[in-house]
């Protein structure tokens, strides 16, 4: 606790003592001499007295500076496990799900990753729609503060921790598809040819050819800015001789009765 004087009670005995010396002398007709002994002893308790505070103030600004300094070193070992945990979830998650320019990169350099999920796999037929919040793994905790008497600025810090780093920004959002047969996609033409193309890219990148098939059914216009989807293996069948895209409706009737009859 910080030390505090109340200088009323400093300096009051010591003016008393002066003031009633000086009265007994006056009416009593002592020797004023006196005084020259009592005013020195007022004046050595206001020194103690003064000096005494001044210690304590240093003892307590030694106090407070080596506390500062033991739980700020004490809470930045704490923010480096934090930021190190952070750094592990990020990692993991985006190298389970990167980004559709990420997965174009896997299949140029034919990186291990790829075709990676199997059926057995929690995140079989999943990809990623976009990205979003997610809350850290490690549960960060701290005293919520109560009412204080005296402004403590250490006392903010650990909520101000558990505010900047309980939340991953940017983390992949996933939707599985497995459990979600029918899947629509509103906005404009543009945006669904967009998405649709993502889409494309991640599941082919991280599923074989051998486990998913794709089917492809859309208009001339469409296909013509994805002529690419051709050379995956994923849209043709174990012989490489049928392409499963129709972009009109005697393709659509081909494919649908390639189906049936299988």
């Amino acid at each position: 606790t910080k030390p505090n004087v109340n200088w009323l009670q400093v300096f009051l005995p010591a003016l008393g003592t002066v003031g009633a010396g000086l009265a007994v002398t006056l009416l009593s007709g002592m020797n004023p001499m006196m005084l020259a002994f009592s005013a020195p002893m007022a004046v050595i308790g206001i020194v103690i007295s003064v000096t005494n505070y001044r210690k304590q103030n240093r003892i307590y600004r030694q106090q407070q500076k080596k506390r500062l300094e033991t739980y700020t070193e004490y809470l930045d070992s704490v923010v480096g496990e934090i930021k190190r945990k952070r750094g592990e979830q990020i990692l993991a998650l985006t190298s389970m799900d990167p980004s559709t320019s990420a997965c174009i990169d896997i299949v140029k350099r034919a990186d291990k990753t790829l075709w990676d999920r199997r059926p057995s796999d929690a995140d079989f037929m999943s990809f990623r729609v976009g990205s979003g919040e997610m809350p850290l793994s490690v549960e960060i905790k701290y005293s919520q503060r109560g009412f204080v008497m005296e402004e403590d600025t250490l006392q903010s810090r650990p909520a101000e921790i558990y505010e900047t780093y309980h939340i991953l920004q940017d983390m992949p959002v996933l939707c599985p598809a497995q459990q979600c047969p029918t899947i629509g996609v509103t906005g404009t033409p543009e945006s669904a040819t967009a998405f649709l193309r993502s889409v494309i890219v991640q599941m082919a990148t991280h599923h074989s050819y051998n486990e998913v098939k794709f089917i492809l059914f859309c208009d001339r216009g469409t296909l013509a800015g994805m002529e690419w989807v051709r050379q995956l293996p994923h849209f043709r069948d174990e012989e490489r001789k049928s392409c499963y895209i129709a972009s009109d409706k005697q393709e659509a009737a081909r494919l649908c009765g390639l189906f049936e009859k299988s």
